[in-house]
């Protein structure tokens, strides 16, 4: 499992960079290679969820052990960490050991040392997209993981406070990517924060003023598109007012350089087609607060277009005409960090 898995991630990254050599090209033009790639990653995802749902219990923990080995020391992949979403949807107990080895890296506890900070970094992502993508997380999960991100946040500020190198990234990239779990889950999760008084005196209960004002900054940062959807709901709840900070930082990056953010999201909408109908009923869209929702939702309005190609699923636009994402924004989801700038 250990080398189909990684196999796959091959063919993963090998669709990425397709899709970034083709955005730089100058013309549109077709690329067989990617549909063949595309094609032979979607039916190896489809298999695999067949076997997962075949085999349940004597294969998970196997496949709890390939995640953590293969896919999440690997950034920047599109698809194959959805086979980890599929499995916490499927089993409570995988569901509990995931997020707390996830939890465990990217807070550095566990017990090998801080780990590498490019690994605790994709953890905190993971740990963030599938809290707030897997329809079968509870709400009590995303509040008792906010809490514990929240006070590692505000422990390691109480812990660094008479540090010398308070504008470090490097140094404090642990604590930026958990701030920046944090400002996402927030932002992405709002309709399920902000639905009652008591909802929204946990939130308050998080302190997240100190986070945004603290010296570290995490919000210089965070993907614009975040720090914008989580200024706009918590500003709204008049929980945080980020604004200041948010313009302070737009000064000095146009003064210094150009800010590069971490802009992957590992759990944006998936968009093979075939392997698609098992994983899209288990993935959450995002739902902007100020826009009226649709009833149609994205996954379903995804198969509905692309059954109606007269099973010409694997275009090389399909998924590009269709997909949403926090990333790529189109509608619905948080706006890209070009369009913010302009």
């Amino acid at each position: 499992m250990t080398v189909i898995v990684s196999k796959m991630v091959d063919l993963d990254a090998n669709v990425v960079d397709r899709d970034k050599n083709k955005q730089e090209t100058i013309f549109d033009m077709e690329i067989d290679g990617k549909d063949e790639v595309s094609e032979t990653l979607d039916y190896c995802m489809l298999e695999i969820l067949k076997w997962l749902e075949d085999e349940r219990d004597p294969v998970l923990n196997i496949f709890c052990n390939v995640f953590e080995r293969v896919v999440l020391p690997t950034h920047g992949i599109r698809h194959v960490q959805f086979l980890i979403l599929y499995t916490i949807s499927i089993s409570q107990q995988c569901a509990d050991r995931i997020f707390t080895n996830l939890w465990l890296v990217a807070a550095g506890l566990h017990g090998l040392g801080p780990g590498a900070l490019a690994t605790r970094r994709t953890a905190a992502s993971h740990l963030a997209g599938l809290l707030a993508r897997c329809v079968r997380v509870p709400n009590s999960r995303l509040i008792q993981y906010l809490r514990l991100m929240a006070d590692w946040c505000h422990s390691y500020l109480t812990a660094t406070q008479e540090s010398t190198v308070a504008d470090n990234t490097k140094v404090h990239g642990a604590f930026h990517a958990i701030c920046h779990a944090i400002f996402y889950l927030v932002a992405f999760k709002n309709h399920h924060l902000f639905v009652n008084k008591e909802s929204i005196n946990f939130v308050e209960s998080l302190n997240l003023p100190r986070l945004v004002t603290c010296n570290l900054n995490p919000l210089r940062t965070c993907p614009p598109q975040v720090t914008r959807a989580f200024s706009s709901v918590t500003r709204s709840h008049q929980v945080v007012y980020c604004q200041a900070i948010i313009e302070k930082n737009t000064r000095s990056t146009l003064q210094n350089a150009v800010q590069k953010y971490d802009e992957w999201f590992p759990y944006d909408p998936y968009t093979l087609p075939i392997s698609g109908k098992i994983i899209w009923p288990l993935c959450m869209e995002y739902k902007d607060m100020f826009k009226d929702s649709d009833n149609e939702t994205q996954y379903t309005s995804l198969k509905r277009k692309l059954e109606a190609e007269d099973d010409d699923y694997l275009m090389p636009s399909a998924s590009q005409r269709l997909a949403s994402s926090l990333s790529n924004c189109i509608s619905p989801g948080f706006k890209t960090s070009e369009s913010i700038l302009i």
